[in-house]
């Protein structure tokens, strides 16, 4: 039988919390499989090919400060899409980086 990530989990992979794992999954920006309203699963091949899919190359340091620039707050304190764009690629970055170490 296939094995499921769970929100936390998925969310300690990425670093994030549990709350950012499901803003992802319900603005569809996430691979999940909806076991029903509430309960939500990854599979985590499914995890590992979305983000390799998302990785970009390295940014020149006048682009970091530009995308800094980008993902700022919103009036109403939520995080625009560019924020969370970025804080993915970051997360996938870390973690990518992180299986290069393991191999």
């Amino acid at each position: 039988m296939e094995k499921f990530l769970k929100v936390t989990e998925v969310a300690e992979i990425l670093n994030f919390t549990p709350a950012g794992v499901y803003q992802l999954t319900f603005k569809n920006k996430i691979p999940v499989v909806r076991i029903s309203r509430r309960c939500l699963r990854f599979r985590p091949e499914d995890i590992g090919n979305w983000l390799r899919e998302k990785t970009q190359t390295v940014q020149s340091a006048g682009e970091t400060e530009a995308a800094a620039r980008r993902t700022s707050r919103s009036r109403r304190g939520r995080l625009k899409d560019s924020s969370v764009d970025s804080i993915v690629r970051n997360a996938k970055k870390e973690i990518l980086g992180k299986e290069g170490e393991k191999k």
